[in-house]
């Protein structure tokens, strides 16, 4: 097999981009943007003490890692469900899953990395989709 293709490494010290919806990242991860990847991208994010997450969803399957603190992350059409993660844990979002991760800590910010099937980040809010007119 012959690839002409490089291998690439990002620095993650980049800065911390804050997000209106409780999050930061850093945009130095790996997208198609920072690595020319197809079909995957990775980050690491900070979630800051006591933060919750807007509800939103993604188009694409999603698997987290706790690097340090804890967290919450409810899930379900009503956020009905919740799992409890720690430093260790991986947790496997389904793609179109409704799901808002909470820091359970008042002071010490979430560490963790983000691993996506998709080249870059597409974050969906139920809040903007069209209404469906009812019959």
């Amino acid at each position: 097999m012959n690839n002409e293709q490089d291998c690439v490494v990002i620095s993650s010290a980049g800065p911390v981009v804050h997000s209106d919806r409780g999050f930061l990242l850093r945009p130095s991860g790996v997208t198609d943007k920072t690595a020319g990847t197809v079909g995957l991208s990775m980050h690491y994010g900070t979630l800051p003490p006591a933060t919750k997450i807007t509800p939103h969803y993604h188009p694409y399957e999603s698997i987290a890692f706790t690097v340090s603190g804890s967290n919450r992350v409810y899930f379900g059409p009503k956020l009905e469900k919740f799992i409890d993660l720690h430093p260790g844990d991986f947790i496997y979002i389904p793609a179109n899953a409704l799901h808002s991760p909470e820091n359970l800590s008042a002071d010490v910010p979430s560490e963790y990395i983000l691993s996506r099937a998709a080249p870059d980040e597409i974050i969906l809010y139920p809040e903007t989709q069209p209404a469906t007119e009812s019959q």
